[in-house]
């Protein structure tokens, strides 16, 4: 099975599910919470939010020459 992954507005994106459905091709829609087309996986958008708002509370490592030693014993 081949996979193409196509980008698009939501006017061109009815047309190309009629298309597909025509020709009895299996496909996978996937749009973000707000139903607009996302290109991304919903659990990487969410790991990475996540990641945001973790390192907005302070949860960060500033990395320091220090660091970098203990890290890296040269």
């Amino acid at each position: 099975m081949d996979t193409i992954i196509i980008h698009t507005d939501s006017k061109k994106t009815s047309a190309l599910v009629a298309f597909l459905k025509a020709f009895n091709i299996p496909f996978k829609l996937i749009k973000d919470e707000k139903g607009e087309d996302h290109p991304y996986h919903p659990d990487f958008v969410e790991k990475i939010l996540e990641r945001d708002n973790s390192a907005r509370d302070g949860n960060t490592i500033v990395y320091t020459d220090t660091l970098r030693k203990d890290l890296f014993q040269e």
